[in-house]
């Protein structure tokens, strides 16, 4: 689980943090493209639990040197997370459901990249994310 120093704001915070608690950086080039407005999409803890368990298993795919990188975007129903990297395909790795997947109704679909690697897009539905701010 990440060691906050901080309380995080938004989706942004909780993957800057992730990262640095993974030492991605010093084994990876990693990119976040993930705009400072996006809220938020779940409780803290098990969006850091899921962007963590997916990032390492992105991660262990890859030799050091690879690339990952973290894009975020908003649509009116929902907010997305995409965690792609440059590691080996679908089909030689696992791609396992994070635990804390259940508590947040989030939605998980992966695919290969044309360039190499593969990426998986986290779907959190604005309908799910307004049901556990109540």
């Amino acid at each position: 689980m990440p060691k906050f120093r901080k309380v995080p704001a938004c989706l942004a915070d909780v993957v800057h943090q992730v990262i640095s608690d993974l030492d991605l950086e010093e084994r990876f080039r990693v990119e976040v493209d993930i705009p400072n407005n996006i809220p938020l999409p779940a409780p803290v803890r098990p969006l850091a639990e899921i962007v963590s368990a997916l990032a390492e298993q992105a991660t262990a795919s890859m030799e050091a040197g690879g690339e990952v990188a973290f894009i975020g975007w908003e649509s009116p129903d929902a907010c997305e997370l995409e965690i792609a990297d440059s590691g080996r395909g679908l089909l030689e790795r696992p791609c396992d459901l994070p635990a804390a997947m259940q508590m947040t109704g989030a939605e998980l679909s992966w695919q290969n990249c044309p360039q190499g690697g593969a990426a998986v897009t986290v779907r959190f539905a604005k309908q799910q994310i307004s049901r556990q701010a109540a």
